[in-house]
């Protein structure tokens, strides 16, 4: 049994507190890193672009499925409980960056970029 975020294996963690646990899919220290509540904020052309994220760091092992099944009700539900925003973009795949700057001029507000990892959010530049 690996662990969903890192792909190491779950026992290298292992104490009494998680040797009886039956929904072990996770080491203490990588769910210590999740966070509702994360975001980042660049300038964007007029307004700000905000990264809200759930996880700040991806592995190449992550187990993406499996943890927007576990986690993604958080993002759909921050998604349908705020009436603020204009646009909502799920971003998933590095290549959505293309239509960034076709959405600037439909911005009556800041940018929200919504994802589970901060590394498909920051790593092609978005600052403009």
């Amino acid at each position: 049994m690996y662990c969903k975020l890192c792909g190491e294996h779950l026992y290298k963690e292992l104490t009494f507190s998680t040797l009886f646990r039956w929904d072990y899919w996770i080491h203490d220290s990588c769910l210590a890193t999740f966070h509702m509540d994360q975001y980042t904020s660049y300038p964007f052309g007029r307004f700000q672009c905000h990264v809200w994220y759930l996880f700040p760091v991806g592995y190449e092992a992550s187990d993406e499925e499996f943890l927007f099944l576990k986690c993604g009700h958080h993002i759909v539900e921050k998604i349908i409980n705020n009436r603020n925003w204009s646009i909502v973009l799920f971003i998933d795949d590095m290549n959505q960056y293309q239509m960034l700057h076709m959405i600037e001029p439909l911005l009556n507000g800041d940018l929200w970029l919504i994802g589970l990892f901060e590394k498909y959010l920051v790593e092609t530049d978005v600052r403009d």
